[in-house]
């Protein structure tokens, strides 16, 4: 050990009691680089689809209309302690929904190319049904790539939603399940629908709804931009409980979502007279946001064990 590492080692001592450390000015350096680079939304500049860039605009009517609407719905289930318009408005370019954004962190929280490829090798030790090379990504709408191995091209929408639809194969043998219909609650611009559709065709209908207007006019861009929309229905917030009605829902998926949600909107939820809770499944850590929030929040009692919804939040 150096002399210079004795010294400070030493002084950190004596000045532990203080709840005081001295660091090398290198170290805090790296830790700027790590973390103070990508604070804010970003998105790598790419050219837009054709016709698209007049259509994603936010004086589009139809996002006008979406907004007015969701002003009109619950406020029980639409109330955000994240997601509130300020947020949306410094988060979310509307041109440029799939950059590093408040819907995936791609270069912030000390994301890196490492991370990325990793994450990538781990998948191939998993990846028995190969999605890797079957689930394609390009550089639209501002996403942040990386090249693996000269074949893969890496984004976070792309693994992401790889370790999650394997999740649900371990838990739930997605893969074995036929004419499914599953209701992705909280759906962002739609990357799960997508994924999950064209990895398995012979689910019957991904339904995709969501609290936010502009989620829900990005999904209705996205998903037909994809052309995946023929088994992808975006429904309005407002008309979910007319879909429950109507459809059986196989499976319901939150990504990410009720961990962004005072309690009180997951409960407004919860509350639909034709959702039932048969099973939830948590996976990794829920940070519930408000300081009304306790833990751990329960789904009601009286869920129907008849039911065969399946309720995960991954």
């Amino acid at each position: 050990m150096s002399i210079k590492r004795r010294l400070v080692g030493g002084l950190n001592n004596i000045l532990s009691p203080f709840d005081i450390t001295v660091s090398r000015k290198s170290e805090i350096d790296d830790l700027r680089d790590f973390f103070g680079k990508a604070r804010h939304h970003s998105f790598k500049k790419s050219p837009l689809p054709k016709d698209s860039s007049d259509y994603l605009n936010n004086n589009n009517e139809r996002l006008k209309k979406l907004k007015k609407r969701y002003l009109k719905f619950d406020f029980s289930v639409t109330m955000h302690s994240i997601w509130e318009q300020k947020r949306i408005r410094e988060e979310i370019d509307i041109q440029y929904f799939r950059g590093d954004n408040a819907y995936i962190f791609q270069k912030r929280a000390g994301n890196r190319a490492a991370q990325y490829f990793l994450t990538a090798y781990y998948i191939k030790t998993i990846d028995f049904l190969g999605m890797l090379d079957n689930l394609m990504e390009d550089d639209l709408f501002g996403i942040d790539t990386y090249n693996f191995n000269d074949k893969n091209t890496l984004s976070r929408d792309l693994l992401d939603s790889i370790v999650e639809l394997y999740f649900l194969i371990d838990t739930i043998k997605l893969h074995q399940m036929k004419n499914v219909k599953i209701l992705d609650i909280g759906a962002g611009y739609g990357r799960f629908c997508h994924r999950a559709w064209f990895q398995f065709p012979k689910i019957a209908t991904i339904f995709s709804t969501d609290a936010i207007a502009e989620s829900t006019f990005l999904s209705e861009f996205y998903l037909n931009y994809r052309k995946v929309d023929h088994k992808n229905r975006v429904i309005p917030l407002d008309e979910v409980q007319g879909l429950l009605t109507d459809h059986h829902i196989d499976l319901a998926t939150n990504i990410h979502s009720f961990s962004e949600c005072p309690v009180e909107a997951i409960k407004g939820l919860s509350r639909c007279p034709r959702l039932h809770w048969h099973r939830v499944i948590c996976h990794g850590i829920i940070r519930w946001h408000g300081p009304e929030i306790r833990l751990p929040f329960r789904f009601p009692a009286s869920v129907s064990r008849r039911s065969e919804l399946r309720a995960l939040s991954v």
